[in-house]
């Protein structure tokens, strides 16, 4: 049994203004950051309940390597 990484994430505003998240990639090596304007933050915002909710129906905590990572 292989368990799923938790990714190092750094949640800041930048000084631009931007809502932003930043993780590095175990796989690859390299990070990714996701740049938010107020109206995207609060887009996000409104759709964690239910983001939230259908992650802990579907959440195991175990890696599958033939797992992908868009269901649609």
């Amino acid at each position: 049994m292989i368990l799923s990484n938790s990714y190092p994430t750094e949640v800041y505003v930048s000084d631009m203004g931007y809502f932003v998240i930043k993780q590095d990639c175990f796989e690859c090596g390299h990070q990714t950051q996701f740049l938010f304007t107020p109206d995207q933050t609060k887009l996000l915002f409104n759709l964690l309940p239910d983001f939230l909710k259908e992650q802990q129906e579907k959440w195991t905590g175990l890696h599958s390597p033939h797992e992908s990572t868009n269901d649609e």
